[in-house]
């Protein structure tokens, strides 16, 4: 007797980032939501470098989000969707990637020709459950302040930029 083939599922992340105050301390930070079909099956969250803004970390949660769902992905699931809130990230992550967190993008656009992964936008804040999960995600990732061990805990070309630093510390005007 034969098995019937087993269907597989959608694999959606839904990323967000965040950029917020507190105490006086800039904190940035991103967070993630991975499903398979209906069903959460992964979480993420970490702080960023505090010398970047949202983009930066819009950028990183998604690259950070869409890796998680690789490393889950079984040969029988049928397709990955990355639900992103921020039309810029999603014009990034389409086409040409900006000089900010370009590094994230790049990775990214690697990762979506190599598995054919699929980009939805999916607006912030309208209850949408992966969506709310991923917010709560990003302000815990950067309340924590638990940065990871790679590009994600280096100043960002916007960061410094805003910040009127240069490579040794800060511009003189």
């Amino acid at each position: 007797m034969v098995e019937p083939a087993r269907q597989g599922y959608t694999i959606t992340v839904f990323s967000d980032g965040t950029e917020q105050y507190k105490d006086g301390a800039k904190l940035v930070g991103y967070g993630y939501a991975v499903y398979r079909g209906q069903t959460l099956a992964r979480t993420g969250s970490g702080a960023i470098n505090s010398i970047s803004h949202v983009f930066d970390a819009e950028a990183i949660g998604a690259l950070k989000g869409l890796q998680c769902a690789l490393d889950i992905l079984q040969p029988t699931d049928e397709r990955i969707w990355m639900c992103i809130d921020s039309t810029s990230v999603i014009w990034c992550m389409r086409a040409n990637a900006s000089n900010t967190s370009q590094w994230a993008f790049l990775e990214c656009h690697t990762l979506i020709d190599r598995y054919k992964v699929g980009i939805k936008w999916s607006p912030g804040h309208m209850g949408i459950e992966g969506n709310e999960a991923a917010d709560e995600l990003a302000n815990t990732g950067a309340n924590e302040g638990r940065t990871d061990d790679d590009r994600s805990a280096e100043p960002t070309i916007s960061g410094i930029g805003t910040n009127g630093e240069g490579p040794r510390g800060h511009c003189n005007v």
